[in-house]
């Protein structure tokens, strides 16, 4: 078992790129016997990772928490499961363990299991081998090092050099698709994951704004009411979801709430409220200026 490693990246040939042809629908993948399971709670998350796999060749189920999770899996169905770890109900920790048990018990073969958290601390990957999963990827995750992980546990290509390359580039050229002086966001960071389709990012985007606002009222009401549990569970999601799209300072205050929730730090959780509204209002005001410049281009274009 290894966690974190540097695979290789996917390989190239005709192969490979056949394998970046959607896979078409669950039934047909599960007829295949390649279907995939992600359990995440985060609906922002959810999208982007059924368009990552769907760019690298693969089908995904979707369960909301591990509790869903574990009954999916219980059909027998599924190749690979990804997991988020902190999911309400039943976390991803509970999820694998019992996993494990029922497969000891049975006899039933292992199925691999690949974490995919926003928590990228110290000690992290250990406390995934001891809860029973096979690797771990921290958030956001590039499409070429989801597509190593995949390849690497079900031994086939998944994407190609030329997927991986395309990453890298979409990163590099996507200054041209923000103003610099929009420092709250930095699309390049969503660009470098789905690619740097203008109307793909805008769908993103749009995605983010409408949940992101949700969580950002709901955290804010919490932290008034000193519900520290909630608060930190709230600032789990955001933080997630913020970082996939470039708003990198509001996720790193965000892992700030979570910290102090988790801690009982009530005083500190409560005090970081005025920049948790100050920072949403800035990553808002910058992601509706580049829709409203995407937007005036598109007109532009089209006369």
């Amino acid at each position: 078992m290894s966690l974190e490693q540097d695979y290789p990246p996917p390989p190239t040939g005709p192969t490979a790129t056949d394998s970046t042809t959607p896979s078409g629908s669950p039934d047909e993948a599960l007829a295949r016997g390649e279907l995939l399971l992600t359990v995440e709670d985060n609906p922002v998350n959810q999208k982007l990772t059924r368009h990552q796999l769907r760019l690298l060749g693969y089908v995904t189920d979707f369960a909301d928490d591990g509790l869903q999770g574990l009954a999916r899996w219980r059909q027998g169905h599924y190749r690979l499961v990804l997991t988020d770890l902190h999911m309400p109900i039943m976390d991803g920790y509970e999820m694998v363990r019992a996993m494990r048990r029922e497969e000891a018990a049975s006899g039933n073969p292992r199925t691999v299991v690949v974490a995919l958290t926003a928590n990228a601390m110290k000690g992290q990957a250990e406390l995934c081998l001891a809860a029973g999963m096979d690797d771990y990827l921290a958030k956001p995750v590039s499409l070429s090092r989801l597509g190593g992980v995949l390849s690497h546990w079900l031994g086939r290509p998944s994407g190609n050099r030329q997927t991986a390359d395309a990453s890298r580039t979409e990163h590099e050229e996507s200054s041209s698709l923000i103003d610099q002086a929009m420092s709250a966001v930095d699309v390049g960071v969503l660009a470098a994951l789905v690619g740097n389709k203008p109307a793909l990012l805008e769908r993103f985007l749009t995605d983010y704004l409408r949940h992101g606002q949700t969580y950002q009222q709901s955290l804010l009401a919490a932290l008034a009411s000193g519900d520290l549990r909630e608060a930190g569970a709230l600032a789990h999601k955001l933080k997630s979801s913020s970082r996939s799209v470039g708003a990198l300072a509001l996720g790193e205050l965000c892992e700030r709430i979570e910290s102090a929730g988790r801690a009982g730090q009530q005083v500190e959780v409560v005090a970081l409220g005025p920049a948790l509204a100050s920072h949403w209002r800035e990553v808002a005001a910058a992601i509706e200026a580049w829709l409203t410049s995407e937007s005036m281009a598109n007109e532009d274009t089209s006369r």
